[in-house]
């Protein structure tokens, strides 16, 4: 049965359905809530990830990056669990749904949400052209924001900040803008799309390949003998963190260093969840990934990414011949 209830994430209030079953997530029965929130967009939530929230303050301060995940992966159509028709009323689709596990622990709430996060101004700006580009039908094309139901889209905490960015691509020329406070009529000019193209190319400029792989001893030479010497044949850097000294945090390092890399290279041996991670963020940049792997690896075990082709490699003469075709046939050399 619905009901209005204030949403768990931004408090407006908002259409609530309530399980009377017990589904099981994360290998444990867990009581659902299935959110229709105008600011969040629709997704799921476990009780255990209410509890989360009310209890952990740390949480609760980030509940807009939770709920800019939130919005956009409800836009497009992305989600981790099916409905079950009959269990709500609601038709069966898939939705994004918010676990315990996911907000509790620090490694799980790094990878679902604050990865994801746009990390300056200039990127909140950057993601509200791009959602004006996608909700556009055509060049010329007016889409209406209403700050204080789309402020998420962009990681905003508020309308207030939302309305900032508007006015910063209007003030430049990448919109034109029309309507009050309240709702906002804008459409992208010529600058703007050109602008939107720009934003949606991978690092076209970069001469540096992020290397992900297992920091064993054992690798060392793979690395020295089969990945490293190819920026002779391709004019990449291949660019391992553990290279250089630096003072911040080795995960703001990683992501830092992927975000300006032109691709990356993925090798699973040893099944990494370190390697998992850093190549689903380059994907979700748009970031071109390599796979590949040592004779041997059990790549079936790897659900997110054995549909993808992975490059097989006997020793590093094997993997530095082979990765070698693979750059040039599809990235090509960096530019001069």
């Amino acid at each position: 049965m619905a009901k209005k209830e204030p949403c768990s994430l931004c408090d407006t209030l908002c259409t609530e359905y309530h399980s009377p079953l017990l589904l099981k997530i994360d290998d444990v029965d867990r009581e659902i809530h299935w959110i229709e929130c105008p600011v969040c967009g629709e997704y799921s939530i476990t009780e255990g990830a209410k509890d989360c929230l009310q209890d952990n303050p740390d949480r609760k301060e980030n509940c807009y990056i939770i709920s800019g995940v939130t919005r956009n992966r409800y836009e497009s159509g992305e989600g981790n669990v099916n409905i079950i028709s009959g269990v709500t009323g609601k038709s069966n689709k898939s939705e994004f749904m918010i676990t315990g596990k996911m907000l509790c622990e620090d490694s799980e709430f790094q990878a679902e949400f604050l990865s994801k996060a746009p990390k300056s101004v200039l990127d909140k700006a950057a993601l509200l052209l791009q959602y004006i580009a996608r909700k556009s039908s055509h060049p010329g094309d007016r889409v209406v924001i209403i700050p204080a139901q789309d402020y998420t889209v962009c990681f905003c905490k508020n309308a207030e900040e939302l309305i900032f960015y508007i006015k910063h691509i209007r003030d430049i020329g990448d919109i034109k803008s029309e309507g009050t406070m309240r709702d906002y009529s804008l459409s992208l000019t010529a600058d703007g799309w050109q602008k939107v193209e720009s934003l949606n190319m991978p690092n076209i400029e970069s001469k540096q390949a992020f290397v992900a792989m297992w920091f064993s001893e054992d690798f060392k030479e793979i690395f020295t003998k089969g990945v490293e010497p190819l920026e002779e044949d391709t004019g990449f850097k291949m660019y391992r963190v553990d290279q250089e000294p630096f003072n911040e945090k080795i995960c703001d390092r990683i992501i830092a260093d992927i975000r300006k890399s032109r691709f990356l290279i993925a090798d699973v041996t040893g099944l990494r969840h370190a390697v998992f991670f850093e190549a689903g963020y380059a994907m979700g940049l748009g970031l071109p990934v390599i796979f590949t792997c040592k004779e041997g690896t059990e790549i079936e075990g790897c659900f997110d990414t054995r549909q993808y082709n992975h490059i097989v490699w006997e020793n590093a003469e094997d993997l530095k011949s082979k990765l070698k075709d693979r750059i040039l046939a599809t990235i090509g050399k960096a530019h001069s």
